[in-house]
């Protein structure tokens, strides 16, 4: 497994306070052990949205590798970003995501003890999972901000 440890920046006017690369198979989280809080913390946030979009599913036994950004928006909003790809991917994962659209964002009502909300929106097999304050513009959120962080992966 190639290992991306925490780094900071800048992209398109938000900064990046963190960034954290790692995967899980197996069942077991493969990262840098000085991001392995980050990464264990960011798989139970993954899981917990797979529970909720895949119920049917052993959320256990889904293999992925996820590219996690906290980032800091211009207007002092927070936000993390969870860019998940899932190595064995094929039909079945289309089907379970058939709610969320390629084009576009769903907005995901996952209970979570902090006042955020979660939207959530594909880009090929790729799958995008999107943490910001309750009181956010889902549409600013998507179109002006994360559109182009989102496209800066793709580079």
């Amino acid at each position: 497994m190639i290992i991306l440890a925490v780094a900071t920046g800048s992209v398109y006017g938000q900064e990046v306070t963190e960034r954290i690369w790692f995967c899980r198979t197996n069942g077991r989280i493969e990262t840098d052990s000085s991001a392995m809080r980050t990464a264990e913390w960011r798989n139970r946030v993954v899981c917990d949205f797979l529970r909720y979009a895949v119920p049917s599913a052993d959320t256990t036994a889904i293999d992925y590798c996820d590219t996690y950004s906290s980032l800091m928006m211009d207007d002092s909003i927070c936000m993390s970003i969870d860019r998940i790809t899932f190595p064995n991917s094929g039909d079945t994962q289309f089907k379970w995501f058939a709610d969320i659209p390629e084009k576009g964002y769903a907005d995901i009502d996952i209970p979570s003890e902090a006042p955020e909300k979660c939207i959530a929106f594909r880009k090929d097999s790729t799958l995008i999972i999107v943490w910001c304050n309750l009181f956010a513009d889902s549409d600013k959120v998507y179109h002006t901000t994360l559109s182009s962080f989102v496209e800066s992966y793709n580079r």
